[in-house]
């Protein structure tokens, strides 16, 4: 598991809640730290965002979107979720279909999966996700890079 490039955190109540947030935020600052990168990240209204007064960033910067931009933010569930899911269920298949002889029922070999093999097939999806379709999923909801801060981004994504 510490060969992935994730961290896996879990809650019985949600998927994120305030206290995951909140020391996600302390480890991602100080993994920047370590950088020696500043970053911005974007984040909606959901209310476990909320930033506990203990948690103070020096290389995260935190920007939320007014409430009212669901919509027009839609395109990164189109572009990029949509595609590293695309990528996921496909290594999902692949991995119940090298599994076929050993069961007799599609059943027993879904219920062989478990939330290891969901990390792995996402870690796999994640390098797949073509920069292009990161651009194309910002450019669709106006963020436009140009110039440098384009060879900068092309060199961050890729």
């Amino acid at each position: 598991m510490s060969k992935l490039k994730v961290k896996y955190t879990n809650s019985v109540k949600a998927s994120m809640t305030n206290s995951i947030f909140n020391q996600y935020l302390k480890e991602l600052d100080e993994y920047f730290k370590r950088k020696g990168h500043k970053i911005v990240l974007f984040l909606d209204n959901a209310q476990a965002h909320i930033v506990d007064e203990a948690t103070n960033l020096t290389n995260v910067e935190l920007r939320y979107f007014p409430p009212s931009l669901t919509s027009i933010l839609q395109p990164f569930d189109t572009c990029i979720i949509q595609s590293l899911k695309v990528l996921s269920q496909k290594f999902e298949v692949l991995s119940i279909l090298d599994n076929i002889n050993d069961s007799l029922h599609a059943s027993d070999l879904v219920r062989k999966l478990i939330a290891l093999n969901a990390i792995k097939f996402i870690d796999k999806s994640l390098s797949m996700v073509k920069a292009k379709t990161i651009q194309k999923c910002f450019s669709k909801c106006d963020f436009v890079i140009n110039g440098e801060k384009a060879q900068e981004f092309n060199r961050i994504v890729t």
